[in-house]
């Protein structure tokens, strides 16, 4: 199942934060802190992992420097790093929800779906009402074959914000796997009530009218797609003729059966 991930990677400098990692770490620390959150705003990352390194030299406690240096780590592509970092922020503050979120989709893109799905449970447990870790918690479930579970976890990030594009999208996804085509061209028609130049959702409601041997609409979504997006016209062109094709002999058959009557 396709997945479309929602990332959470917000840097945070300590200087405009007065919270109890803030307390523990010394001044010094949260300096270092801070110069590594403008390096990396610069894009110096190695000099932002320098100074976060220092940190938490200074400050072996210092959760938030973990967290950003992982956040660091990632854009630098080193997920192992990244890992480690994120582990050891959630082992210095086990409620730090942002640590756990950025593993669960780390867990998620090394194939560690059971360890990104524990992630996403944590959070849960913190705030049951986020939309966006349900939603993360479908992508690892779908990525498992968990296809039941994906659906409900995109429902429930629908329930909490009904305007969740990518929730009905990857839901569509998940319910054409399982063959409820009637369910996937609802949840594209949503998709595309919310986002109208949504070219993919197009695309899929129309796979799933063609399924569903509906050729007017297949013909209608298809030709939409390409207008919205002209990669489509390779993969989607000939099925419109074979739906043309489809439809003509149908009404042929039509017409035949009258006759006789």
């Amino acid at each position: 199942m396709k997945s479309t991930k929602t990332l959470f990677f917000v840097l945070i400098a300590s200087l405009f934060l007065l919270n109890s990692q803030s307390a523990r770490a010394t001044d010094e620390a949260i300096s270092e802190n801070n110069h590594g959150f403008v390096l990396y705003k610069q894009g110096n990352l190695d000099g932002a992992i320098a100074s976060y390194s220092k940190a938490i030299e200074l400050d072996p406690k210092f959760a938030m420097a973990y967290y950003n240096r992982g956040l660091a780590k990632r854009e630098k592509g080193d997920l192992d790093g990244e890992l480690a970092d994120y582990s050891k922020a959630i082992e210095l503050d086990p409620k730090y929800t942002q640590a756990y979120y950025n593993r669960g989709i780390a867990r998620e893109e090394k194939g560690d779906f059971e360890g990104s799905i524990a992630d996403n449970n944590e959070i849960l447990k913190l705030d049951p009402k986020n939309a966006k870790v349900y939603y993360n918690r479908g992508i690892a479930k779908g990525q498992k074959g968990d296809l039941d579970g994906a659906i409900a976890d995109n429902t429930q990030a629908i329930a909490f914000d009904s305007k969740y594009t990518q929730a009905y999208y990857n839901r569509a996804l998940a319910r054409a796997q399982k063959g409820d085509m009637k369910g996937a061209i609802e949840d594209n028609t949503k998709v595309i009530e919310i986002s109208p130049n949504n070219a993919e959702a197009y695309f899929n409601r129309a796979a799933a009218h063609w399924k569903q041997k509906e050729y007017d609409p297949t013909i209608a979504d298809f030709e939409k797609a390409i207008a919205l997006n002209p990669s489509y016209k390779e993969q989607a062109s000939a099925v419109i003729e074979q739906a043309k094709e489809f439809k003509a002999e149908e009404a042929q058959q039509k017409n035949d059966q009258k006759a006789k009557a």
